[in-house]
């Protein structure tokens, strides 16, 4: 897939407070641009109703002569950004002009099917919501206030814990949302377990389309991820001093997941910030590994001249160096 990454507007700006965890607060609401927001827009677009003047509405296309929806699956590893893709898109989609014309939702600990579905209720503003409620009179309840509020997405986080309450009982709660009355798009985020189950059904498979988002490349994806690097630490007024190869390095550390990229450098200007330093460098990388890892030097793919043979999970004092087999340039 080709996969283009490109900078927020928002990164263009250096964040002005003066204290490091004020800095820090505003990187994380920084949202980093890329080709799969675009992709994920094209799913969801298709599957909005398109109004009188060419603008799409907040509600839902209806497919099976009006019987019903379609809905998404947004699949990755932890780490992966599909949370924070999905919750970019919701939170700026032109068509959801009002609050309400979607609910979020993400799996409780320990997942049942009535607190879900609860919390849902919840989460649309609904307050009175009792313990003794069945999950059948739940949902009948939620689709009630799906069509009162012209709600025309539902979005379900971490869904792949839903497999716990019963395969089932979670596939037919999903299928009772897309169906009328009051049908709604269901967009399902969670690890590739999730896609498992969803193909288990035939019928509720051919309801959604996948978007299933990519391990990154060290080498593909180093000049795009040089970039980002930059432009966070200029917005946290920092200058940038690192070797050609810690995008690479970055990537690897990073298990080759775009979320946890942006989490590592930002990892690593709060070092810079903590310690006083005007330039970020592969030291404050190295240093917010450490951190993190709790590895030894050698472990650490920032210090490790053989970064790209390292194994995750294994440290020093467990007896497993990183091998020397190869260096990659």
């Amino acid at each position: 897939m080709n996969t283009q990454i490109d900078t927020a507007v928002e990164l263009q700006s250096p964040v002005r407070q003066t204290s490091v965890d004020a800095v820090l607060e505003e990187l994380r609401q920084m949202h980093v641009n890329t080709e799969w927001d675009v992709q994920l827009r094209r799913h969801l677009d298709r599957l909005l109703q398109v109004k009188a003047d060419g603008e799409l509405s907040a509600r839902p296309a209806l497919f099976a002569h009006g019987r019903e929806t379609r809905g998404i699956l947004v699949t990755h590893a932890p780490g992966g950004c599909k949370t924070t893709l999905v919750s970019h898109m919701l939170r700026t989609h032109p068509a959801f002009t009002n609050r309400q014309h979607y609910v979020e939702a993400t799996v409780p600990s320990p997942a049942k099917l009535g607190a879900l579905l609860r919390t849902i209720l919840s989460n649309s503003g609904y307050n009175i919501v009792t313990q003794k409620d069945e999950p059948l009179s739940l949902t009948e309840q939620l689709k009630r206030r799906f069509g009162a509020q012209q709600t025309g997405v539902l979005w379900i986080d971490e869904a792949q814990d839903l497999k716990s309450v019963g395969k089932d009982s979670m596939l037919r709660t999903i299928k009772s949302f897309m169906q009328a009355p009051f049908p709604v798009v269901v967009i399902l985020s969670g690890t590739p377990d999730l896609l498992k189950i969803i193909e288990s059904d035939e019928q509720l498979d051919r309801r959604f389309s996948k978007l299933k988002l990519p391990m990154l490349d060290p080498y593909d994806y180093a000049d795009r991820i040089l970039p980002i690097i930059g432009s966070y630490a200029s917005a946290a007024g920092l200058e940038l001093e690192i070797a050609d190869d810690l995008p690479q390095r970055l990537i690897h550390g990073s298990r080759n997941l775009f979320g946890r990229c942006i989490e590592n450098i930002i990892g690593a200007i709060e070092m810079a910030l903590r310690s006083g330093d005007t330039s970020l460098t592969d030291f404050h990388f190295a240093d917010y590994y450490e951190l993190q890892e709790g590895c030894s030097p050698e472990s650490n793919v920032y210090l490790n001249e053989y970064w790209a043979d390292i194994r995750f999970g294994v440290h020093d004092e467990e007896g497993a160096a990183p091998r020397k087999a190869h260096r990659w340039r």
